[in-house]
């Protein structure tokens, strides 16, 4: 992310279990993920720093959908991230 430049990054098959969130040293990066069975496909979106405080809202539907919701401006950002095998 840092070497391409991306700001959001959406991840699918992360064999994370549970719905958290932590924060990525050193960059600061936030990642937020979804999962319940590592043998099942758990999906994952980061956030750079710079987009941290224009998050409202986390919403995670299941291990298949994560939508996370950003204030930027006046406009509201929705970055969904679905997984469909």
């Amino acid at each position: 992310m840092v070497r391409r430049n991306v700001s959001i990054l959406c991840m699918q098959q992360t064999k994370w279990v549970s719905e958290k969130a932590r924060i990525i040293e050193p960059w600061g990066y936030k990642l937020w993920y979804t999962g319940r069975d590592r043998n099942r496909n758990e999906m994952g979106m980061i956030i750079d720093k710079q987009l941290l405080e224009e998050v409202v809202e986390v919403r995670r539907k299941g291990d298949k959908i994560l939508l996370v919701k950003h204030i930027l401006g006046r406009e509201i950002f929705n970055v969904i991230s679905v997984y469909v095998p």
